[in-house]
């Protein structure tokens, strides 16, 4: 079942529901991740979703939101996850505001659509990784999984992600 924003909120929480019944991939692992998403019902349901995998998630409206959210000490987050086209400040200005003052952080964009070239830049040339909405529950959780955990068996972030692997087969599909 993908993700659709138009859908009513009981319908959608079906979709997480379904989700939670099943063997989760993230094996355990936890993990901090910061939600950026204008769109009320989709950063409802993605909240829910990766916090039945044990995941604790703060939510954000828009890129700024995002920014702030990130703690001045104490424990920064695992992942970040960030739709593209945001009021106030959109997913990618709230990623190079973010890298300068966090360059490790491990980044996943999410958007229904790439209207803008510079978005497309930000996808190529930072190889971040893209899901192209709409995407399934599975694809989502699989997909913060298998960040999480190669940045954590790499001991280090975003950077040292392969242009062969997710980043770029994400990015290349979508564009």
């Amino acid at each position: 079942m993908p993700f659709d924003s138009d859908r009513p909120q009981g319908a959608m929480g079906t979709a997480a529901t379904q989700v939670a019944g099943e063997q989760a991939p993230s094996d355990g692992m936890r993990a901090r991740i910061l939600l950026a998403d204008d769109d009320d019902n989709v950063r409802g349901l993605f909240q829910r979703l990766l916090a039945l995998q044990g995941w604790e998630v703060v939510a954000a409206r828009n890129g700024r939101e995002a920014v702030d959210a990130w703690p001045t000490d104490g424990t920064p987050f695992d992942l970040v996850i960030l739709d593209m086209n945001m009021p106030v400040m959109s997913g990618p200005a709230a990623y190079d505001e973010l890298r300068r003052r966090h360059p490790e952080m491990v980044v996943l964009f999410v958007s229904g659509y790439l209207e803008e070239a510079n978005y497309r830049e930000v996808l190529l040339k930072g190889k971040v990784p893209f899901l192209a909405k709409p995407f399934t529950p599975q694809q989502l959780v699989a997909t913060a999984t298998a960040l999480l955990a190669h940045a954590r068996q790499r001991g280090d972030g975003l950077s040292a992600w392969p242009a062969s692997g997710l980043a770029r087969a994400a990015a290349g599909a979508a564009l």
